[in-house]
């Protein structure tokens, strides 16, 4: 009897032993997953897109034949805005018409002043005569202000005067895009081809492209056909052939293919921010993240505040554990976008991992002020800071704010249940790993939790299920394996428990517990 006991105790050890390494690296882990949750990459045509695709009209393009009115066209177009005002003050004060009044509206456009450019614009509409160009840059300006219909109606009215014009089309072509309108799309943008010639006709080729290859591969022909058209009229023209490198199979060879294009391009435009942005993404899928790193720094020598670079930059660096040059990264984006919500929550991975605790607090509390509260993730990741903390009650509340926003939230349940298990809390964390596994079945370490749990509660049966889920899901999961073996042995079954020490030491030949344990599941034997 004496011996049976100190042969099982043993074990016992074992197991306090690895419940309390258990601790230390699940929070670890917990940690990693919560911020996996929002790691994302921004595509090139979200990070490096803006309102500039649109086009703006040519100072010859509108030429009128009032000799004051061209000279007044040609200082808004030169920037000269004090004297561009000066002299459009006086045309109002002469004629108060459409044209006066829109020519106030192109000069507050080109100001970026929006709100007082539609103003102009408007009060310009409403005069009869109208100007036909005031429907054109009051399309760029409701573009700007995020009026989509009222945009499409401009560019329009405009086509109705002058069916001619090329911008108009080519505007219009780029709004039904973004509305996924692409039928529409590829009507208008065919007529833009027709309308002018050398760069400008390339880009209308692009954006036909785009149109194309947005419907599927049903499509992929007519997309490739027109991004070559749109090289054959503009050579050094870039967005074309990122696009085609783009258009490559998610494969091997597609992605060497891709690679090579993009290095072409380099070739016309050494330094081209769009193409080394690309092909950081390209090497980042295909998992070179040490050249990804090197493309984003290249990136970043020759455009500086290029911000999706060194957003995509810290993340790559987070990845590779290296805390402080990612947090730098962050730094910067932050600084050049004060409301950039992620940034401040990578940030606060960042400094969480190098133990700067009340600034990782900070980095995640600002995230989730800008996120008006309802930011799960940041909510977790300031539990942890909390646990780091000793603040447990706090960190409880956090778990508890996450699971209000997002029930269902495996990771928020898993730590809030490993929180209750810290505490001693046990029939608490219990119904706390039930719940992340209901959400998640394939959560091996939620299940190694419900066996370590089970186990406590002398619920041997259910301690072995567990753990024999665990391993389903984790095959080479040494400690689970470990610890069956140990519930084996409780069963009064050393030999069992013997097959699964050798699978663990399979795994790990250096586990030192399994082998001691195994000696005496011989010695049972």
């Amino acid at each position: 009897m004496n011996r049976a006991f100190r042969e099982s105790f043993v074990p016992i050890l074992g197991f306090l032993g690895l419940l309390f390494l258990l601790l230390l690296y699940v929070r670890y882990q917990v940690g990693l997953e919560a911020g996996e949750v929002t790691v994302i990459t921004i595509q090139a045509s979200s990070a490096q897109r803006a309102d500039d695709d649109y086009f703006d009209e040519r100072p010859n393009g509108i030429l009128e034949a009032d000799k004051q009115v061209n000279e007044i066209i040609d200082l808004i177009f030169e920037r000269k805005w004090q004297q561009a005002e000066l002299r459009l003050k006086q045309l109002v004060k002469q004629r108060n018409d459409a044209l006066s009044l829109s020519l106030f509206g192109m000069l507050r456009y080109k100001q970026q002043r929006h709100a007082e450019a539609l103003d102009f614009l408007d009060r310009a509409a409403s005069k009869s005569p109208a100007w036909p160009n005031l429907f054109f840059y009051r399309g760029l300006v409701n573009s700007q202000l995020g009026n989509v219909n009222e945009a499409l109606d401009d560019y329009r009215r405009l086509i109705e005067f002058n069916s001619n014009h090329f911008e108009a089309h080519y505007n219009l072509g780029l709004l039904l895009i973004r509305q996924h309108k692409l039928d529409d799309a590829v009507d208008v943008l065919e007529r833009a081809t027709t309308l002018a010639g050398g760069a400008r006709r390339a880009r209308a080729h692009y954006q036909l492209g785009r149109a194309w290859m947005e419907q599927g591969d049903a499509f992929k022909e007519k997309a490739v056909e027109n991004f070559n058209r749109a090289i054959r009229y503009a050579p050094t023209y870039i967005d074309p052939r990122i696009a085609l490198a783009k258009m490559e199979p998610d494969n091997e060879e597609g992605r060497e293919a891709a690679r090579e294009q993009l290095l072409s391009i380099l070739e016309l435009d050494a330094g081209n921010p769009s193409t080394l942005f690309a092909l950081a993404q390209l090497e980042t899928e295909s998992g070179d993240i040490s050249a990804a790193i090197n493309r984003y720094r290249e990136l970043l020598q020759f455009s500086p505040e290029h911000t999706a670079g060194q957003y995509n930059l810290g993340l790559l660096l987070l990845k590779k554990k290296r805390w402080r040059e990612a947090r730098e990264q962050f730094d910067k984006v932050i600084e050049f976008e004060p409301g950039n919500i992620t940034a401040f929550f990578n940030r606060g991975r960042a400094n969480y991992r190098l133990k700067e605790y009340q600034s990782a607090l900070a980095d995640y509390q600002r995230a989730l002020a800008l996120e008006k509260g309802k930011y799960p993730e940041a909510l977790l990741n300031m539990g942890l800071v909390y646990v780091a903390l000793k603040d447990f009650d706090a960190a409880k509340k956090s778990y508890q704010q996450a699971l209000k926003l997002r029930e269902d939230y495996p990771s928020a349940w898993y730590n809030l249940g490993m929180l209750h298990l810290r505490q001693d809390q046990t029939d608490e964390a219990l119904d706390a790993f039930k719940q992340a596994v209901r959400i998640r079945e394939d959560y091996a370490r939620a299940w190694f939790n419900l066996g370590l749990l089970y186990s406590r509660k002398d619920q041997n049966d259910e301690s072995i299920a567990a753990y024999e889920t665990a391993l389903k899901i984790e095959p080479n999961y040494a400690k689970a394996r470990l610890n069956l073996a140990v519930r084996w042995v409780y069963k009064g079954e050393p030999q069992k428990a013997i097959e699964h020490y050798r699978k663990a030491l399979e795994v790990d030949d250096t586990y030192s517990t399994a082998w001691y344990n195994l000696g005496l599941a011989y010695i049972e034997v």
